[in-house]
């Protein structure tokens, strides 16, 4: 079930995790509470009966899979989960700095029940009877008794062996893969006084193991799959090396067949039937990165990395086959909402993500469209989407059918496409370096450049109320364009503001200012000509985007969450609740009293207040 090429590949993710709060769900200053939640990377993957078990990196997410054709998400827990495994009522799921317990005894109703800290980076887990084992990076192995799951406490630790990656269990014996510091056999008969036996050196990186019988098996990187005979555990002998089509990061065993995730190769199946003499039989490229897996009988079950589980029929490894996909959202910088849709920014899943929010508790990911650079932000207008993508297009898509959206026109830019506005045919599109831009959209098959307008800053944002475009200009501040001519713009207003201006809404005589590193930004805009600053909420965070809803301000703060916050006095706003979301909150937007938050590598969350 394990994976693990972890450190360069996922180290960003690792970051991420450290931050999050098993108490996101809920803020009582203001009741923002959470109603669902969907995206993050899928790293592993544990079996129990008809359910599936997904570390989605922020959220522990449970697939029914009693219908492979058909897997369907029944229960989520929001905490960190980069790997886990399954006991009994009780999943066990580490992150960077603890090993969460979550009570699975109802799936569509799990609950974290404990957790317990620990130190260095929490990347690999192996339950026996009452006792969870986790390889925990530079603090070696850590042993935990788990009798008691809502008390777990540590009990040994054997934390002179190097790095830890990886840990498999054979009887009282512990093999942990540990990178460049290879394979440590110890012995755990007495839990609390582990003792090594042997370790053996490795020329490359050992990232994870797994046991059956008297044979180990070490997935060494590009190195490929070691074979070791540990009939007797004090002198393991290799016995075998087999290099597959792709790098060995990642293992599962089932009788005489090893599955070997292999990252961007996607699998690879070993038959080890004759051990000294291993042989690929089979492999299966996937879409993402292929990573954490487990198997059962003929089924085969792999993440990708990019918030998917492949569901694959093994049973002729020369012809593996997908029968069925659970499809989550993967990463999310930025959300629009139009009705029973969120369309994300998502720099996995494609870059262009459909969602369907019309039950809120359960988000589904739908179709995708990957472009060739990435997406910043989307603008609606009926069945079409316009995609502002930072490589300098703008590009145009029927969603008339969420499941298949279909690429129509682009348009190249003189500059990166960093945000997007459409109204009446036109598009208004913040082009960064390139300044700022207009295109007649009336034809979405061939869309046609009106105007460059240059600006000093860098532009990120607009919005277009009447006449004026409202355009977050970056170091420039926000500038006012009088656009009533969209062939021939003109800038009427401007006010400068301390930090680089990236988002902006404004509704009525307001407009509000995502600063970046400026925080919140508020400007009376009464007077087009004479916009002037009329308050501020400065915060630690980077201000990313804002939304208006009458007199309260919804901020996408960065690393802070989400503020709310009420502008009755625009001098002097006050904050009113919060949502501290697990990563960065790089995109908000709201609909019918729900509040969406792109929370970057957390995904996307749904909150009602």
């Amino acid at each position: 079930m394990k994976q693990l090429r972890k450190w360069f590949v996922l180290m960003a993710i690792l970051t991420a995790l450290a931050a999050i709060q098993t108490n996101a769900s809920q803020d009582s200053k203001s009741q923002l509470t959470l109603l669902g939640h969907t995206g993050g990377p899928s790293l592993a993957v544990a079996i129990q009966d008809n359910y599936a078990y997904l570390a989605l990196g922020h959220e522990l997410a449970i697939i029914d899979i009693s219908d492979p054709q058909n897997p369907r998400r029944v229960g989520f827990a929001l905490l960190p989960a980069y790997d886990l495994a399954v006991q009994g009522d009780f999943a066990y799921a580490v992150s960077r700095d603890a090993l969460y317990i979550v009570d699975i005894a109802d799936p569509h109703s799990p609950r974290a029940v404990s957790h317990l800290p620990v130190r260095f980076t929490a990347l690999a887990i192996a339950v026996a009877n009452q006792t969870a084992y986790i390889a925990n990076e530079r603090g070696g192995l850590l042993i935990v008794d788990i009798s008691d799951p809502r008390t777990p406490r540590q009990i040994g630790a054997a934390d002179a062996i190097g790095t830890a990656w990886d840990v498999a269990l054979s009887g009282h014996y512990a093999l942990v893969a540990g990178s460049y510091d290879g394979l440590t056999i110890l012995d755990v008969a007495n839990p609390s006084q582990p003792r090594l036996v042997v370790q053996i050196a490795s020329p490359l990186r050992d990232a994870a193991v797994a046991v059956q019988g008297s044979l180990a098996f070490v997935a060494s990187d590009s190195d490929g799959l070691r074979i070791l005979d540990i009939s007797q555990p004090e002198q393991p002998v290799e016995i075998a090396v087999l290099e597959g089509p792709g790098c060995a990061c990642g293992l599962a065993v089932l009788g005489d067949r090893v599955y070997v995730s292999a990252e961007s190769a996607g699998v690879w199946i070993a038959d080890v039937s004759q051990p000294n003499s291993p042989r690929v039989v089979g492999s299966y490229q996937t879409v993402g990165m292929g990573m954490g897996l487990a198997v059962t009988d003929s089924s085969l079950y792999l993440t990708d990395g990019e918030g998917g589980l492949h569901l694959l029929d093994v049973s002729q490894p020369e012809q593996i086959r997908e029968i069925g996909l659970y499809n989550s959202s993967g990463a999310a910088w930025d959300v629009t909402v139009d009705g029973s849709y969120a369309y994300l920014s998502a720099k996995w899943s494609g870059d262009f993500q459909i969602v369907d929010i019309s039950e809120p508790g359960q988000p589904v990911a739908l179709g995708s469209l990957n472009t060739p650079g990435q997406v910043w932000q989307i603008a609606m207008d009926g069945s079409l989407a316009y995609l502002a993508d930072w490589n300098g297009w703008l590009h145009i898509v029927d969603v008339s059918d969420p499941v298949a959206p279909i690429p129509l026109g682009s348009l190249g830019l003189a500059g990166e496409g960093y945000g997007v506005a459409v109204r009446d045919g036109i598009a208004y599109i913040a082009a960064g370096k390139g300044g700022f831009l207009l295109a007649d959209v009336r034809d979405p098959n061939h869309p046609i450049p009106l105007a460059q307008y240059p600006i000093a800053g860098e532009v990120h944002g607009v919005v277009v109320v009447g006449t004026i475009a409202y355009v977050a200009a970056g170091k420039a501040g926000l500038v006012l364009v009088d656009i009533s001519n969209p062939a021939e713009p003109q800038q009427i207003g401007s006010v400068d503001t301390p930090g680089s201006a990236w988002r902006v809404d404004v509704a009525g005589n307001l407009a509000v200012v995502a600063d970046w590193e400026g925080g919140m930004r508020i400007v009376d805009v009464s007077i087009p000509s004479a916009p002037r600053a009329v308050g501020a909420w400065d915060t630690t965070g980077s201000s990313r985007d804002v939304k208006l809803v009458g007199a309260l301000a919804l901020l996408a703060d960065g690393e802070n969450g989400v503020r709310l916050l009420d502008l009755s006095d625009p001098s002097a706003p006050v904050e009113v609740g919060s949502f501290d979301s697990p990563d960065a909150a790089y995109g908000v937007a709201v609909s019918e009293e729900r509040i969406y938050v792109a929370d970057r590598l957390g995904g996307l969350f749904i909150l009602g207040r």
